[in-house]
């Protein structure tokens, strides 16, 4: 999808707001994948493992991919699955296995 498209995505917080670098900056995925998503302004994140339904737009400053929801665009579910980690093997990470 094209940057400045709007998206609903239901997902699972897998690293929770400061610990990708950025206090605005917490991560979601899921078994297709995963995307950084940045809080709005005065805004706190959710937890690890909770649930998430998240109303926003593709932005990708930087050149990283990450989803900017507007202010009422997060909504809290219960408990989510966490996504099993997959092995990289020797090659390692790639652009096909970030996120």
């Amino acid at each position: 999808m094209p940057v400045g498209t709007w998206v609903t995505v239901r997902a699972t917080v897998t690293a929770e707001a400061g610990r990708l670098g950025t206090q605005r900056l917490f991560a979601i995925g899921d078994v297709s994948g995963g995307i950084a998503v940045r809080l709005p302004l005065g805004q706190t994140g959710p937890t690890r493992g909770t649930s998430v339904v998240i109303v926003g737009q593709l932005a990708e400053p930087y050149g990283q991919l990450e989803l900017r929801p507007k202010a009422d665009g997060i909504l809290l579910g219960g408990i989510g699955s966490m996504p099993q980690p997959q092995s990289l093997g020797q090659s390692g990470p790639d652009e096909s296995s970030e996120g």
